[in-house]
């Protein structure tokens, strides 16, 4: 089920902040608010309409400092894109 790899991958990536960004690096807040953004939407189960263009802006935003969280996102956006959202 896409939506069960989802939640795995959201799952993986709180983890990969958790290990790698420090909690006093400015980005930590922002990326676990948005972990909480995308848990939010799945939990809902919402149509996640609009869950590939953010995915696509924190990918681009988060790239170039942070490798692996970017990875994880590129991740989310493959299977949002499989599942045809």
């Amino acid at each position: 089920m896409p939506l069960l790899r989802i939640k795995h991958l959201i799952s993986d990536l709180k983890q990969e902040i958790s290990d790698s960004v420090p909690p006093e690096d400015q980005t930590r807040s922002r990326l676990d608010a948005i972990v909480s953004e995308m848990e939010t939407e799945v939990a809902n189960e919402s149509p996640l309409a609009v869950l590939p263009e953010k995915v696509s802006d924190w990918v681009k935003e988060y790239e170039a400092t942070h490798p692996k969280v970017t990875r994880i996102l590129n991740d989310i956006a493959t299977t949002l894109s499989n599942m045809g959202i």
